[in-house]
């Protein structure tokens, strides 16, 4: 059996099940990132709390979720990306292939800017210069 794209949004909502599989897929690829982190940008994704709702993708096989992007919508195009991937992951086994077409996807869906931030030294900062993401600015943070 191949994999199956599944998306979530506030139209499509994940069922206890499926998110609580999505938190721990999350949870599996940033181990110091606090669950309540991971819960608020999907609530935030699904509009289960105030926001402008947003969108999540994942990628499914019989052996569970392989890949999965949440991508909050800003409430801005004019100034800042309409989209931000808050949280992007996928598993090490998956082929460049098979994560290009899924992430692909996910861009397409955006319809639109997106932003995303990830360390310096993150291992798929490769994948999204392929799909046409540039660094533009400099964080800084207090």
């Amino acid at each position: 059996m191949g994999a199956t794209i599944v998306l979530y949004t506030a139209f499509r909502d994940a069922n206890p099940a499926e998110k609580r599989a999505l938190v721990a897929f999350f949870s599996r690829h940033f181990p110091h990132t606090p669950l309540s982190n991971i819960t608020e940008s999907l609530e935030y994704a699904l509009k289960k709390r105030p926001s402008f709702g947003g969108f999540v993708m994942s990628l499914e096989d019989e052996s569970g979720i392989r890949a999965a992007v949440v991508a909050n919508k800003t409430g801005m195009d004019a100034f800042h990306p309409g989209h931000q991937f808050v949280f992007v992951a996928f598993d090490k086994e998956l082929d460049k292939g098979t994560v290009m077409t899924f992430l692909e996807k996910a861009k397409a869906y955006a319809k639109g800017g997106i932003s995303l931030h990830l360390k310096k030294d993150h291992p798929a900062i490769a994948y999204f210069k392929d799909l046409g993401f540039s660094e533009e600015y400099v964080e800084l943070r207090s």
